[in-house]
This record gives structure tokens, C-alpha cells and sequence, in this order.
């Protein structure tokens, strides 16, 4: 029998196979040493890595922006230029359809192509700026005062305008109008030509809420001695007050900042509007110019009726101070009783204090009440007294002082310019010189909506926008104002001859300004003399080392009275620019106004006064000269009761005063009363069974109803 062969391949074909396995196993393994299989590509780095190393690239990118984000001075990438106007203008080339059909649902609608105008300044909005309010109704007034030492020391601007030594006397011209924001404001929200018109109104967001009265200025001329008005200057504030119109005009002012200014002006709009004639130590109160000029059209009765009024606000006015010093009183600072060493602390002794202690516990709140209480009782009996005047003249006051007296809420904020309906406002000029005659006129200043606008404007209207103010129109001129002298003499009386023989003879009455009221002298005169006369002065009037005093400083309010500037407004009653005849208290235990209540007991008329620091006593009399000399003294014809005077001046001129002429003047009348309350300074009217004491001076470092702290009660 034949045996089958096996075929070797067949007989190892196992074996074969797992060696071939075996080999594949073997370059796996080496694979693992030998090479990197499991390498990875992270970003864009072109070499795979590790994955051992795959976060290294990933660190150094962190670490690169970490530092970019830490460097102060980066590299900084170029901004490419960019034309708007230039790049619109290439798209305004574009074609464009003639029309476009769109097909829908029922009829076919055909838009034809809109106009593309030409790119420039011709097709950005031409704005028309509203007309600013003018003011109206300008009166004007003079007003004489003398300005507190302090002020004139701390104000060199102000100062410059003042004389040279003391007192302080000034006059100053008031000018004042009024103004209305509701035209403004109408035309501020309408358009102009309407819709359809090339012109238009400013946008909403230029003006409202950020246009505002920045200022008020007025625009003097002099009258020359032809007859002509001349020398224009312009005149905006008070000398030395910084304003918001100064800001505004400052250089390099930015649109931000104007905003910011236009906005401060309503939180001082009372200042801008109404500012407050400077801090006065002594003459009556500055008064608004329309109620003087409403006074010169009266009758003598009328006049005084609406002096005696105004003299009657003022009292109360203070009245209402007082009784917020009374209010503003703290606590008791203890008992009257005496107390001893020890012990029960009477008289008789007792206990371990042995002897009584003599001093008595003061209550000093108690006493300053007191004494505020006695102030209050004599303005009331003043104001007693003015009443029954008004109503000798048929102008009763309605109800008692108490009645009528004033809130001391304080006063409520103007208006805004867009909300003020004739807004009275008001300009001082002290630069007017006495025995000048001048005119005025107003207009107001505002924030200008246009400013640093001129990208929105066309090339015709942006020179308006380089500006950050901009003024309303000029009013009309004021009527002719004349600033009076410092010094006037009036002819009283005069006769030919006397019973005795005596030649020609004159009476004459010389007024002076000083020291913030008109002071009187008089005398006779017989022809070849000279006017001189003297005129006696109050002994409260006090001159100033002004180095002492601006080295001292002001003082601030006491007694829980909030001091100057804190929630006080300046120039208004109580606060520290007020006008009006201040007085200041030296002791909390006497008013300065009343010599009744003395700051010790005085029993000898020669009792002397601490005077304070710094502060020397004004001479008790006033040399007054006029350059004239009387020629001759003649009767009028006709047996009139009057006497014509001649005089010569220094000028070598001849004048001419007629005697009952003279006094029959308004003018005359009213320095011959103003004379009279300069007499006392104000201070009340003496009882006919008390003795006249020496009233105290008066400090300009004090503010009205101001007391001071070193002083004790009594202190003399």
C-alpha cells in the first residue's frame, strides 16, 4: 500500500505562524522604545509632541500674553486713516436702480429712485439760535454807604474803588431790569419755518437742563459837556467776585466743562440774578432801584409813607435775627444759687467747705435770653412808634409787630432762565464818580448750545460755535442818572440888614457824607467869608488798624448761630454780606443800638468804653469846606417872602440861591433827614427820663446779632 507524503510547509505551518506573530509582537515593543507613536500637533506648532510635553507650548503662549498684560508702555497698533466724507461720497457714486418692481399679491407697486444730494457742509442742518431775553423796565439808583473795614481789607479789588483812608464811603450806581424765559423757551421748542423749511430748532439735548443766566451785564455812558454821551464801559459784577461768567469765558474751556458751569448756575442763580451790594458797616439799607424810582413820582406824604414802611420791614427783619439767636440758645449752664466750700454750699456754711464761696453760679444763656428779650421789647416799642406814624398818615399797619413779622424759613431759589417770569436783576457799578451824570443799559449772558458744535453745522453758521458764551440784545437806555457829590451847602435864610445895623448876612447848612450818613454843620456868613462850618459825630464811630485787622480775621457766630457760608446766603439778612447799618455786639449782655443797656453799670458821663483790638475812636467832629464866598444878600421884589444870595465859587463863577427855593427841595429835605438818623447810627430813640450813655462801637469782624464768647456778663 503507497503512503501519502506530508508536505514540510504543511507539517510546520503552526510553527510558521506564531513566529510571525512572535515577529510582530517583537516590532511593536521596540516600537514603544524605539519611537514616539502617540506624538501630538498642538496649535500651530509643526513639530508633534510628547504628551508628556503637550501643555509647554500652551505655558510660554500664557506667559507671552501675561506679560503684554503687565507691560505700562505696550506697542500700540497703527489706526488706519479714515476719510468719512470721502468713503460716503464714493458710495454716493454708486448706480442705483431708476425703480424696483415688487411683485405681490394683488396690484404691482413701483417705488421710484430717491435723490442721493451731494455730500458737504450743504447738507448738514442749518440751526437758528432763539432770541435771548432783553431786559425791560431799567431804573436806576444811587446808593451810599460805608463799606465794612474787613471787606475792603480782604477784597483788593473792591478796595481800588474805595477811598483812600477811612471811613470807607462809597456810592454806587444800582441798575436794575427784568427778564422773561417764556418767549425763550417757546421758541426754543418750535420750529421756525416748520417742517418743510431748510431751518431748525436746536436739538432737545443742547439746551434742556443745561442752558442757563450765566450773567448780566450793563453798558455805561458818561454825558460830556457838549451834550454827547461818551466813554462806553461795560460792566458785569461786583469788583473782586468771582462769577461764573469769568469761568465760563476762561481759555481752553470744554464743551464738559460749560456743561458743568451751565448747571452750577442753577444751584447760584440769586448770586448771578441779585447779587448782594458788599458788606456795609454803617447807612441806611441799599434799596432796590425801581422802588426809589417809584418814590421820586410820589408826593411828600406818599414818600413818607413808604420810607416810615420800609423802615418798618427792616425792624422787623431784625426783630426775626434776635429771636433765631434766642431759639439757637443751648441749655442752662447752671443755677444762680451760691455755693459754698462744702457742704450744703449756703450762706450760713456747713459741712467741710467752711466758708461760703461768694461767686454765684451765672446762667449766661439765661442772661443773653434775657437781654434778647429786652432788644425784642424796644424794637417792639419802634415798631410801636412807626406804626402810629402810619397811621397819623392814614396808612395803618394791619396787626401787631408780632403779627406781621417775617418767617425765618429761608428764602426760596430763583427761577430758572427758561422758568423766570419778569425776573427782577440788577447790576452795581462802582466805578461811577459823584457830580457825573450817566445812562445804562442791560443784557443778559447765557451758556452758548452751539459751542464746540461745529461738526453738526454748516460752514455759515460755525463761527457761532467758537464762542462759549453768547449775549441777548441790548435794552433801550436808562434814563439820565447824576451821581451826587460828597458835599452840598444850602442857603436857609438871609437879610439884607439886621434891627441892629449889621450888614448883609446868610444862613447856610453844609452837608458831608461820612461814615455812612449825610452830617450837617451850619453857620452865618457875612460877605468876603468862606463856607466852613463843623458837624458833631456820634462818639461809637471807630477807625481801624487794617494790618491788625486782617491779621485778627473774621469772627463766627455763637450761641448755635451757624457761622458766615454755612447754609447762610451772602449778601441777604444775617448772613456776611449784608447790607444795612451792622452793628456788632461786643457783650453778649447789651445791644450797641440801646444805650440804655450798658455792658456795666456807668454813674459818670466821661465812663469809657473798651474799645476792641485793633480799633482807635473816629475824631468827635468834621471839619466842612466849601469853596464859595458869600457877595451879597438882596430881598426879593414884590414883598415875597424870600432872599435872593449871591455867591462866588473857586471856579469864579457866580451863584445865585434863592432861600425858600431851597428849602422847599426834595433834595434838601431828604439830607436834612437822613443827617438826622446819622445823629444816633440807628440806635434807638432815647426816653425822655433816662440818661443818655455812651453807646459801644461797633466791630466789622462781628456779624449782626453776633456775641462774643470771651466776654462774660458784665464785662464792661
Amino acid at each position: 500500500m503507497k503512503k501519502n507524503k506530508i508536505n514540510p510547509l504543511e507539517a510546520h505551518f503552526e510553527k510558521l505562524i506564531l513566529v510571525a506573530v512572535s515577529a510582530v509582537l517583537l516590532a511593536v515593543v521596540a516600537m514603544q522604545f524605539l519611537t514616539q507613536p502617540n506624538a501630538v500637533k498642538v496649535g500651530t506648532n509643526p513639530t508633534p509632541l510628547a504628551p508628556d510635553r503637550v501643555f509647554d507650548p500652551i505655558e510660554r503662549d500664557a506667559e507671552a500674553l501675561l506679560a503684554q498684560m503687565q507691560n505700562s508702555s505696550p506697542t500700540l497698533p497703527e489706526v488706519p486713516d479714515q476719510n468719512v466724507a470721502v468713503q460716503f461720497a464714493e458710495v454716493s457714486n454708486l448706480a442705483v436702480a431708476d425703480s424696483i418692481r415688487l411683485t405681490v399679491i394683488g396690484e404691482g407697486v413701483s417705488l421710484e429712485a430717491a435723490e442721493i444730494g451731494p455730500s458737504g457742509a450743504d447738507a448738514v442742518t442749518t440751526y437758528v439760535m432763539p432770541a435771548l431775553p432783553v431786559p425791560a423796565t431799567l431804573a436806576a439808583a444811587t446808593h451810599r454807604a460805608t463799606i465794612d473795614p474787613y471787606t475792603a481789607v480782604t477784597n483788593t479789588a473792591l478796595r481800588a474803588y474805595l477811598p483812600k483812608e477811612q471811613p470807607f464811603d462809597t456810592v454806587a450806581v444800582s441798575v436794575e431790569g427784568t427778564i422773561s424765559g417764556e418767549t425763550l423757551l417757546a421758541s426754543l421748542e418750535q420750529d421756525p419755518d416748520g417742517d418743510s423749511g431748510p431751518m431748525s430748532q436746536l436739538p432737545l439735548t443742547w439746551w434742556r437742563g443745561n442752558m442757563e443766566l450765566l450773567g448780566v451785564e450793563v453798558e455805561r455812558e458818561e454825558l460830556g459837556t457838549g451834550g454827547s454821551w461818551t466813554g462806553s464801559t461795560l460792566i458785569s459784577g461786583v469788583p473782586g467776585r468771582d462769577t461764573l461768567l469769568s469761568e465760563a469765558r476762561r481759555d481752553q474751556i470744554t464743551a464738559a466743562e460749560l456743561v458743568d458751569v451751565a448747571r452750577s448756575a442753577q444751584s447760584f442763580m440769586r448770586d448771578i440774578a441779585q447779587p448782594s451790594f458788599p458788606q456795609t458797616v454803617a447807612g441806611p439799607d441799599w434799596v432796590r432801584p425801581s422802588e426809589m424810582t417809584e418814590d421820586a413820582g410820589l408826593t411828600d406824604e406818599e414818600r413818607d409813607i413808604a420810607r416810615l414802611k420800609r423802615q418798618y420791614d427792616s425792624l422787623l427783619k431784625r426783630q426775626d435775627g434776635i429771636r433765631l439767636q434766642m431759639e439757637n440758645l443751648t441749655g442752662s449752664s447752671g443755677g444762680g444759687e451760691e455755693r459754698g466750700g462744702g457742704g450744703s454750699g449756703r450762706r450760713g456754711g456747713g459741712g467741710e467747705g467752711g466758708q461760703p464761696n461768694p461767686r454765684p453760679t451765672v446762667d449766661r444763656d439765661q442772661i443773653r435770653r434775657d437781654n434778647f428779650q429786652k432788644q425784642i421789647d424796644a424794637l417792639d416799642g419802634q415798631l410801636a412808634r412807626l406804626a402810629d406814624q402810619l397811621a397819623d398818615l392814614g396808612a395803618p399797619i394791619d396787626g401787631t409787630p408780632d403779627q406781621n413779622a417775617q418767617s425765618n424759613e429761608p428764602e426760596p431759589p430763583l427761577p430758572s432762565l427758561l422758568e423766570a417770569e419778569d425776573l427782577p436783576v440788577w447790576v452795581h457799578d462802582f466805578s461811577a464818580q459823584p457830580g457825573k451824570t450817566y445812562r445804562y443799559r442791560m443784557r443778559v449772558v447765557v451758556n452758548n448750545p452751539l459751542f464746540a458744535k461745529e461738526q453738526f453745522l454748516s460752514d455759515a453758521q460755525k463761527p457761532a460755535a467758537a464762542s462759549p458764551t453768547t449775549e441777548g440784545e441790548w435794552s433801550g437806555w436808562s434814563s439820565p442818572i447824576s451821581v451826587e457829590r460828597d458835599r452840598h451847602f444850602f442857603v436857609v435864610s438871609g437879610s439884607e440888614n439886621d434891627a441892629l445895623g449889621n450888614g448883609p448876612r446868610a444862613a447856610v447848612e453844609v452837608y458831608q457824607f461820612y461814615y455812612g450818613y449825610w452830617r450837617k454843620g451850619s453857620t452865618t456868613l457875612e460877605p468876603g467869608d468862606s463856607i466852613r462850618a463843623k458837624a458833631k459825630l456820634p462818639d461809637n464811630l471807630l477807625l481801624w488798624d487794617l494790618a491788625k485787622l486782617e491779621e485778627l480775621g473774621p469772627r463766627t457766630g455763637t450761641g448755635g448761630r451757624p457761622a458766615p457760608g454755612a447754609g447762610w446766603r451772602e449778601g441777604f439778612e444775617g448772613g456776611p454780606e449784608g447790607g444795612g447799618d451792622n452793628r456788632r455786639l461786643l457783650n453778649p449782655d447789651r445791644d450797641p443800638r440801646d444805650p440804655r443797656q450798658p455792658a456795666q453799670p456807668r454813674n459818670t458821663a466821661d465812663a469809657q468804653v473798651e474799645l476792641p483790638e485793633g480799633a482807635t475812636k473816629a475824631p468827635d467832629t468834621l471839619e466842612l469846606v466849601h469853596a464859595a464866598m458869600l457877595l451879597d444878600v438882596m430881598p426879593m421884589p414884590g414883598g415875597q417872602d424870600s432872599t435872593r444870595v449871591v455867591l462866588r465859587d473857586a471856579q469864579g463863577q457866580l451863584i445865585a440861591r434863592l432861600t425858600d427855593s431851597e428849602r422847599a427841595s426834595q433834595f434838601y429835605k431828604r439830607l436834612t433827614s437822613n443827617a438826622r438818623e446819622g445823629e444816633t447810627q440807628g440806635q434807638p430813640e432815647l426816653e425822655a427820663n433816662n440818661d443818655r450813655q455812651t453807646p459801644p462801637p461797633f466791630d466789622p469782624r462781628r456779624r449782626e446779632g453776633e456775641i462774643d464768647p470771651g466776654r462774660g456778663p458784665g464785662g464792661g
